[in-house]
């Protein structure tokens, strides 16, 4: 968000609608990212052995694993 209101200040001030950017002096924050769990070749096994061949679940894993798509790329498909 603060990206994009310096960005979106920086044009106003180009055009001249306002004299200086106020998101400038904001303060930047981290974020604490903690990730995904990245499945073993054991829990990919373990999956597979559970979920038969042709089943929605199967389809959804292999299409995620081998298209390398994001998450909400893959809900679309």
């Amino acid at each position: 968000m603060r990206k994009l209101l310096i960005n979106l200040y920086d044009y106003a001030v180009k055009l001249d609608w306002v004299e200086t950017n106020p998101a400038l002096r904001t303060d930047k924050y981290k974020v604490k990212v903690v990730g995904r769990h990245t499945w073993t070749e054991e829990e990919i096994d373990q999956f597979e052995a559970r979920h038969a061949p042709g089943t929605k679940a199967r389809l959804a894993m292999h299409l995620m694993l081998y298209t390398a798509q994001r998450r909400s790329d893959m809900v679309k498909m």
